[in-house]
């Protein structure tokens, strides 16, 4: 029988995960001593959140097509199929990072043309995030067939969890007509809902084969209030993000390293982060501090 995938033992933590970001993403970074996590149907790649739904669509559709389904349980997938164009509404946000220090297609994806940065925050930042704050790390998934046996798991789930729903006779939005029990209207509480929530956890999760070596793992927040989104300038819309503050008790402790990206004026470029770490306290007057290396990628007009 196979394994199921959320109860394999999850992949141990690098010690160092990377975060590539330009120099306006850096700057902000330590002035607000804060990252950014933006709402995921806001990623740089649209695509890599239709992946997922796509995926649920084709999940559901296949399982609508077995004949020895009864009309009810062919009414519980139509609604769960339905709740996928909710999930707009959810507000999960995600940051991304990197086991790879100095990845050639992520300085072109994320240095806008110009110089930019990677930078290193340590393993035991993000476990105390997850513990005090409920977020949670996970590596991308790049397998097709990881990534829908995920999909099927949470289909699995959602239906399990509504597999003895009720009779409700006041709340018509909320499920279908039982053509197996005549004049009674059948509630999934919540279903569509929790279908929804659900994919918007899985989705930051999934993403395409061909990006498999960046190494890539993605912080995945809770459901957020939309009360407590902010927003930023994007290169064509407005983005709503999260800011993960990353000052802890006065320190910029999560941060152990700052690569600089490939540019024709790498000792200027490593200079002045220097003074930016110097102004932010991440370096101390005697040097001491967080180290600031440069690529060994050649600079190239991308």
């Amino acid at each position: 029988m196979d394994d199921h995938l959320e109860d394999r033992a999850p992949p141990e933590i690098p010690e160092i995960l990377y975060h590539y970001t330009s120099q306006s993403g850096l700057i902000g970074m330590l002035k607000s001593r804060s990252i950014w996590a933006s709402k995921i149907h806001y990623l740089n790649d649209s695509r890599e959140f239709a992946l997922a739904l796509d995926l649920a669509r084709d999940e559901l559709k296949q399982r609508r097509k077995h004949a020895a389904l009864s009309e009810g349980e062919r009414e519980r997938l139509e609604l769960l199929s339905d709740s996928i164009d909710t999930i707009q509404r959810v507000n999960i946000c995600v940051c991304s990072f990197s086991a790879i220090r100095d990845s050639l297609s992520q300085w072109r994806a994320y240095s806008g043309g110009k110089a930019g940065f990677s930078v290193g925050f340590s393993r035991e930042w993000f476990t105390r995030l997850k513990e005090t704050s409920g977020y949670s790390l996970h590596p991308c998934i790049y397998d097709p067939e990881d990534q829908q046996k995920l999909i099927r798991e949470a289909v699995d789930e959602i239906l399990a969890t509504n597999a003895h729903a009720e009779p409700d006779y006041w709340d018509r939005n909320r499920g279908y007509t039982d053509p197996e029990r005549p004049r009674t209207f059948i509630v999934l509480r919540h279903a569509g809902d929790d279908f929804a929530h659900r994919l918007a956890e899985i989705a930051p999760r999934i993403k395409h084969e061909s990006f498999k070596d960046e190494k890539e793992w993605r912080l995945v927040s809770r459901a957020i209030s939309v009360w407590d989104l902010e927003h930023r300038s994007g290169e064509s819309m407005i983005i709503p993000y999260y800011s993960i503050p990353i000052d802890y008790e006065g320190q910029l402790e999560p941060i152990s390293e700052i690569v600089v990206g490939p540019t024709p004026h790498t000792e200027l470029s490593k200079e002045s982060v220097h003074s930016l770490a110097l102004a932010s306290g991440m370096i101390k007057t005697d040097g001491s501090g967080i180290t600031i290396s440069t690529t060994r990628i050649p600079f190239r007009n991308w």
